[in-house]
């Protein structure tokens, strides 16, 4: 069962879900791409990135006004031109997924949910990716977070190396109370917001 524990009760990790999809909703598409470009200037200037060799990047979903991950894309790009890039593909009528590579010359498609994933697939393992961009709704001060509960990406991050780096991004800072997280749950190692970085 999902739950966190809420004001000495316990809350549904789906309410949780709920109420900041509706806080996202009102955020001004203004205010969503100054807060984008934040969070992109605090990557490229607190994680180091001089041995970094991949990077898995999520594609924005703009429907859910998602952080914006281009300006992390072009910002690390202009510093660091070698990085090579992947993201998630989610095979057609199944769960499973793959790490696929992209570029400045990838052509996209949508997914059977409406995600954008590269055409020509060239896929690499997991164990390749030296750091993993980690959408998310809401994080606890344990590096804990509530997804969107498809649990694609704690089954990627169990399948990258230990010390690759997990990284949220996220509008908002962390929430006050402590997620009770599932065995299957992999927490992050931080989370970057328009304010700071927060590590844990």
């Amino acid at each position: 069962m999902e739950h966190l524990k809420w004001n000495g009760g316990v809350m549904m990790k789906n309410e949780i879900r709920k109420r900041f999809k509706e806080q996202r909703a009102l955020l001004s598409e203004e205010d969503r791409r100054l807060f984008s470009r934040l969070i992109a200037h605090l990557f490229v200037n607190e994680i180091p990135l001089s041995d970094v060799h991949c990077i898995h990047l999520f594609k924005t979903l703009d429907r859910l006004k998602e952080p914006i991950t281009s300006f992390l894309y072009t910002e690390v790009m202009a510093l660091y031109p070698s990085v090579k890039w992947c993201t998630s593909s989610i095979e057609k009528g199944s769960m499973e997924q793959q790490v696929v590579l992209f570029n400045e010359q990838t052509d996209w498609i949508q997914n059977q949910f409406g995600i954008e994933e590269p055409k020509n697939k060239i896929v690499i393992a997991p164990t390749e990716i030296d750091i993993v961009i980690v959408p998310l709704l809401a994080f606890d001060k344990n590096g804990h977070r509530v997804g969107y509960g498809k649990g694609y990406y704690d089954a990627l991050l169990r399948m990258c190396r230990v010390d690759t780096l997990k990284i949220g991004i996220s509008f908002y800072e962390a929430i006050e109370e402590e997620i009770l997280v599932d065995a299957w749950d992999v927490a992050l190692n931080s989370v970057i917001t328009p304010q700071g970085i927060h590590r844990f």
